[in-house]
């Protein structure tokens, strides 16, 4: 599986890593992330984090302890709370 990661905090790790490195061996490493190409992602709600979503038991049976996630923007289903959709909004904070 791809794994995003922040290039800086990358450098970051690496430097204190490698503290003993030189100069140019830090030049080195900053250029070498600089040269790994950029992905262009944004962050995905998932249902169970959606304001969109109510939890219910799957055929109204509570005893089996399987929670689905009913949608109320498209009237769908995700069983487990993983699936996503690109109208999803983040539940309000609780304070």
């Amino acid at each position: 599986m791809t794994r995003l990661i922040d290039a800086q905090d990358a450098f970051n790790v690496l430097s204190d890593y490698y503290h003993h490195s030189t100069h140019v061996q830090h030049l080195a490493l900053q250029e070498a992330l600089n040269k790994v190409p950029t992905v262009d992602a944004v962050p995905v709600i998932r249902c169970k984090d959606c304001k969109y979503a109510k939890k219910i038991y799957i055929k109204n049976l509570p005893w089996l302890k399987q929670w689905e996630y009913s949608c109320g923007y498209f009237n769908t289903h995700s069983v487990n709370g993983e699936g996503f959709c690109s109208n999803a909004e983040p539940k309000e904070k609780e304070t």
